[in-house]
């Protein structure tokens, strides 16, 4: 049995950080929370958006845990992050074990915009923790938008669901729809933004971070003994202070700064590494709540691609670009599927990666794909990322091919046909849900077929004119279906195509690899990690509008438009 939680203002916590090292401040930390305690909050939210959970490491969300257990006797709902099952029942099970029985809820991320996804994965979290949760509507941060009926039909579907944060604008009209049809509290966020509506709407409180959380306690105060207008008098001199933290992508920083400049927050002013100091948001930049921390080699921002939590099944992945890209959706946060035949390689490559799994594969046999999205249904749930990926077939001419037809039927077999019951597989809940990503790894044989590579360039044409016809035809689900070219990359396949050139032509391999380079206007062969890179982005958020296309990663190597 678990308890709803009670209406109030549940503040939601800043974490800072110190010094040259950038480790989390707890004596800045501990100074913050005892500072919501002396005003009154009802309780505080830990690790949440403002908290910058996303960018803790596992040790470093365990010291904010524990700072905050020991600094007061509030209640606590202890924020989790990702949108995969198995991550977040990690981080679920480690903040029972430091709050114990002061967990007042976790607070978890929709995840699908479906229903029945969102309340699976919301039980799964219950029944593996005992916990109530807190289910965040937050799209802005999740990338994940759900209707307000849906998000209903979620929340009746989990009884151990204690509150509900509305934070997909606009967020009163939400409210007034949660609070009508559910049985369990609703608080507004966003800074306080729409508190008054929000109030008038129905909502119990705010759960919130804001630099002047007095402001949300007089505000809520003043509406239960006085409704709207002895509200409107209380939080009328905040607004101005509140309207300005929600300025889109610097917000957070500035929330931070002020509470830093209050003296809730110790240390040196300034940023280091996309870390800042004490009071000032991680990252540096002050990018919005979502952004990766750090900055790139020129000094920008780093793109949120948007994909934490998002699973990710990527073919062919022990070897070359295909184990590039896994890495590479590791990195971003994605739960990657890493597949091959060998599947001892598979699970290794997977140990050393943030959060994936490795399996055992063979796409050419005729249950394989079913068997690998089934491992990976059975892992994290329904891919929302599929790489096509596949062995080159080996090299020939066209004149040389028999008449019987089978060398280019195996390689049609492997390069379209069991990619296609790839897609097959996961495509159905794609489209369902609303979003998915469907990227197929090519070859610049596709824009211009490559001399001694006909079985290639027949194969994967025949993928890349399917893939086309199939981007049309889902691009209102919101499934993108893209492919990328790579040109002369440093892998292993192409290192055994130079050997065979030399071999045909009788020269030395470094006399062939410097004849290639040089046809390169780049003047050198790709990196894995340049190919992956490009990757991520097609199977990222903000590529939602890039589709139907083959994008060539070949150093310019293809001259033609």
């Amino acid at each position: 049995m678990v308890d709803n939680l009670s209406s109030g203002v549940w503040g939601v916590v800043a974490t800072p950080f110190l010094g040259p090292s950038l480790e989390v401040d707890g004596t800045s930390l501990s100074r913050l929370v005892k500072h919501y305690e002396g005003i009154g909050v009802t309780g505080l939210t830990v690790l949440g958006v403002f908290g910058e959970a996303a960018r803790l490491s596992g040790e470093e969300r365990r010291t904010v845990l524990e700072v905050v257990a020991a600094s007061v006797e509030l209640p606590l709902v202890v924020g989790v992050t990702g949108l995969a099952t198995a991550p977040v029942i990690e981080e679920a099970r480690q903040a029972r074990e430091v709050v114990g029985d002061r967990l007042a809820g976790l607070m978890v991320q929709v995840n699908s915009p479906d229903p029945r996804v969102v309340a699976a994965h919301l039980n799964a979290v219950h029944d593996t923790t005992g916990a109530g949760i807190v289910v965040q509507d937050y799209p802005e941060a999740s990338k994940v938008a759900i209707r307000t009926a849906d998000l209903v039909r979620a929340v009746q579907a989990v009884p151990s669901t204690v509150g509900v944060k509305a934070e997909a604008p606009p967020t009163p009209a939400a409210v007034a729809v949660l609070t009508t049809q559910l049985d369990v509290p609703v608080f507004g966020g966003l800074g306080g933004l729409g508190l008054l509506d929000e109030l008038a709407a129905g909502a119990a409180g705010a759960m919130t971070g804001f630099s002047c959380p007095e402001g949300l306690v007089a505000c809520v105060d003043a509406w239960r003994s006085g409704g709207y207008d002895a509200a409107r008098e209380a939080y009328l001199p905040y607004l101005p202070l509140v309207n300005f933290e929600a300025q889109a992508g610097i917000g957070l920083a500035v929330r931070k700064e002020a509470i830093r400049r209050r003296g809730a927050g110790h240390g040196v002013r300034g940023e280091a590494a996309g870390r800042c100091h004490a009071g000032v948001a991680r990252p540096a930049t002050g990018a919005a709540p979502g952004a990766r921390p750090g900055r790139s080699a020129e000094g920008g921002a780093v793109m949120d691609l948007g994909i934490r939590g998002r699973i990710a099944v990527v073919a062919a992945s022990t070897g070359g670009l295909g184990r590039a890209v896994a890495e590479a959706l590791a990195a971003e946060g994605a739960a990657v599927v890493v597949a091959g035949r060998r599947g001892d390689l598979a699970v290794e490559i997977a140990a050393g990666l943030p959060e994936a799994v490795g399996v055992q594969a063979d796409l050419t046999a005729p249950d394989g794909p079913r068997d690998l999205i089934e491992a990976a249904r059975a892992a994290y749930g329904d891919p929302d990322i599929l790489v096509l990926n596949g062995p080159g077939p080996k090299p020939g001419r066209a004149v040389d091919l028999d008449g019987a037809g089978t060398d280019l039927g195996s390689a049609v077999d492997s390069l379209l046909l069991a990619q296609q019951r790839l897609v097959a597989q996961v495509l159905p809940g794609m489209r369902e849900r609303g979003w998915g990503r469907i990227l197929a790894v090519g070859s610049s044989g596709v824009a211009e077929p490559l001399a001694g590579l006909v079985l290639s360039n027949a194969g994967r044409a025949a993928l890349a004119a399917y893939l086309k016809t199939l981007a049309a035809e889902v691009a209102r689900d919101g499934v993108t279906v893209n492919l990328l070219l790579p040109g002369r990359i440093a892998t292993d396949r192409v290192a055994q195509l130079d050997a065979a050139r030399a071999e045909r032509e009788q020269r030395p391999v470094a006399d062939v690899t410097a004849d290639s380079r040089a046809a390169i206007p780049a003047g050198r062969y790709g990196t894995p990690e340049e190919f992956a890179a490009a990757a991520a982005f097609l199977c990222s958020a903000p590529a939602s509008y890039v589709t139907g296309t083959a994008l060539r990663c070949d150093g310019g190597l293809v001259r033609s438009l």
